[in-house]
């Protein structure tokens, strides 16, 4: 459970639960002045280590939302827009969101997402938590925090290169060029790729597999739309 109060970090206004302050201790400084209205306990700083696993596993973007969270939308600057919430809650109480769990460490890197302020008030809203159970959220943590690792492992001599590209419009063959292309193929995102056309008639897919700038296999298959 957080709040929207701040407090002053050298001097300089702190939104709670953004993550990265001026310096540890100005974190911890602060986070002994907060306490939640709702369940009265004062909330522990999470260490400086687990803010800064979570905040890379997750990207710098919402685990929820995928919004960039390093970006401010109106000054054009770099500023920290997003928050650690806990899921199962820190404390072991009613009064602490997910709360009331046999979980022991608590303040983990595993236990902790990345998340926007809206989304961090939606998730920890006591009338939620039916819907924003511990496995819900884990779910959404972990499957955004695995794309991100395989996205970001992806060397640049591994994207998909276009060489060649044949069409049907309106049962003439055509060549495409580059802006047809509809996304390329990567691991995960499943065996199949859905498609909408208006033409019906004879279609067919070219694929070509390119490793260190040589086609080292292809395969053609007909699609009949009717």
């Amino acid at each position: 459970m957080r709040g929207r109060a701040k407090c002053q970090t050298r001097g300089v206004p702190f939104s709670h639960g953004a993550g990265f302050p001026a310096s540890a201790s100005d974190l911890a400084s602060c986070e002994v002045q907060f306490a939640t209205k709702k369940s009265g306990y004062k909330r522990k700083a999470l260490p400086q280590p687990v803010r800064f696993e979570v905040w890379v596993r997750s990207g710098g973007r919402c685990a929820i939302r995928n919004r960039y969270l390093l970006d401010g939308a109106l000054a054009d600057k770099t500023i920290r827009l997003g928050e650690l919430a806990h899921i199962v809650g820190q404390q072991n109480t009613a009064g602490s969101p997910r709360g009331q769990n046999d979980l022991v460490e608590r303040d983990t890197a595993d236990n902790v997402m990345l998340v926007c302020a809206d989304e961090h008030d939606e998730i920890d809203a006591p009338e939620n938590l039916d819907v924003f159970t511990v496995e819900k959220l884990l779910a959404l943590k972990h499957a955004h925090e695995d794309r991100i690792k395989h996205v970001t492992g992806i060397a640049p001599d591994r994207t998909t290169t276009v060489l060649r590209m044949i069409g049907q419009v309106r049962g003439q063959q055509v060549e495409l060029n580059a802006h047809g292309l509809r996304g390329q193929i990567t691991p995960g995102r499943g065996p199949r790729i859905h498609e909408r056309t208006r033409y019906r008639g004879r279609h067919y897919v070219e694929v070509w597999i390119v490793k260190d700038g040589k086609v080292v296999a292809s395969d053609h298959h007909d699609v009949v739309i009717r």
